[in-house]
């Protein structure tokens, strides 16, 4: 039964990952259009602001314009952070089924314990973590960049923590892919949280935000 459960999961990711991915190149085009036409609305209000009074309405009108943009753009990018996190709910209910099944026959366990550890072999590929961290920088305006610039002697365990942590996975999906227990991971995310907060980075809030 465990494995019936486990084949149409992945199944259901597979067909999952792909549609959010469409879905997320789609509304990728939409983002890059629309920072387009910001960056072209504010070299026209700077033209515009120096002429002269006979301007003022084109301003206002083009201030309300940019202004309406800016919240569509933000509207955009909430929408991606969701889908991005929303690729991972089958992982996550693996790694759950996986925690649930620890007092199972032993069969089943490893059975069990096969389907995860490829789908955690998959994800822990350099090429992987890669387009996580591709993913993450477009959808959450560089926060990986800016973790790297706020924290550059962090260590490399720590970040690839924030960086599950910021994706969305669940907190077994995290300690199954960091090789650590609940109870390190808690503390972890702790500390880490209470380092950012100590932090002088200009980047701090857009970090917390996302933990």
């Amino acid at each position: 039964m465990a494995l019936v459960i486990i084949s149409t999961l992945l199944f259901y990711y597979r067909l999952t990952v792909r549609t959010k991915n469409e879905e997320m190149e789609s509304k990728m085009g939409q983002i890059r259009e629309l920072s387009d036409e910001i960056r072209a609305k504010d070299n026209s209000l700077f033209a515009l602001n120096k002429e002269v009074g006979s301007k003022d309405s084109q301003l206002a009108e083009l201030s309300g314009a940019i202004k309406n943009s800016n919240e569509h753009l933000q509207e955009l990018r909430d929408s991606m952070v969701q889908m991005s996190r929303g690729r991972f709910d089958v992982i996550n209910n693996l790694c759950e089924e996986y925690f649930s099944r620890r007092n199972a026959p032993e069969k089943t366990r490893l059975s069990l314990y096969g389907k995860v550890e490829e789908q955690i072999m998959n994800m822990r590929s350099e090429r992987a973590l890669c387009e996580l961290e591709q993913s993450l920088n477009m959808v959450y305006d560089g926060i990986m960049d800016k973790l790297r610039v706020s924290f550059p002697h962090m260590k490399e365990a720590d970040r690839l923590f924030l960086m599950l942590t910021f994706a969305g996975f669940s907190s077994k999906t995290i300690s199954v892919l960091c090789d650590i227990n609940l109870g390190n991971y808690y503390n972890k995310r702790s500390r880490l949280r209470a380092k950012i907060e100590e932090s002088d980075s200009p980047y701090r809030d857009l970090l917390l935000s996302a933990i």
